[in-house]
């Protein structure tokens, strides 16, 4: 019955099945995600939710599912598969867009994967943050240091960053250390 408003012409009811389907906890919920997701959808943000519930439901063969998606001809759904990607729970999810990172990216989707990575769980999330801000210190390392600001809290991370920007010699980074990582 839920398959069916998969083709709704309201996105958000397209979005609300994709959860649902998740929520029924099923094996076979796997295989509708997964179909919905290979077949697309005219909003990037269904398929978005379709590779998120899709983890919630088979979370070990999800995460090689959805990096396919980081290829995707549509730059939008790829945005959604690094999102996807950094909220996972697996650490294999942090491979994935450490070995996208290494191919040919556009700037935009950089940028979006490393502030994508500040919702990340894990710590090697924040060492590949790190190594942003060591290797870029331009656009792209004052926005891994403002997605590192979320563990501002911790005394490593604080001091690594730190670090880092005193390392790189930019006035921007500092700034933007600055603010980031102001005590409260």
């Amino acid at each position: 019955m839920l398959t069916d408003h998969f083709v709704d012409s309201d996105k958000s009811v397209r979005i609300e099945i994709a959860l649902a389907i998740a929520q029924l906890g099923r094996p076979e919920s796997a295989l509708l995600l997964r179909l919905k997701a290979l077949c697309g959808d005219s909003e990037p943000e269904v398929v978005g939710q379709c590779l998120l519930s899709l983890l919630d439901v088979a979370p070990g063969d999800g995460i090689a599912f959805v990096s396919r998606f980081l290829d995707a001809d549509d730059v939008d759904v790829r945005f959604e598969a690094v999102s996807v990607l950094a909220q996972a729970k697996s650490l294999a999810a942090i491979e994935h867009i450490q070995c996208f990172w290494a191919g040919e990216v556009a700037f935009e989707l950089r940028r979006a994967t490393v502030v994508s990575l500040a919702a990340s769980p894990h710590r090697e999330a924040a060492e590949f943050l790190l190594s942003v801000v060591e290797t870029h210190p331009d656009e792209l390392g004052r926005s891994a240091l403002s997605a590192l600001a979320s563990s501002r809290f911790r005394k490593e991370i604080r001091e690594r960053a730190e670090a880092e920007v005193a390392k790189s010699g930019s006035d921007m980074l500092q700034r933007a250390f600055d603010y980031g990582f102001a005590d409260e």
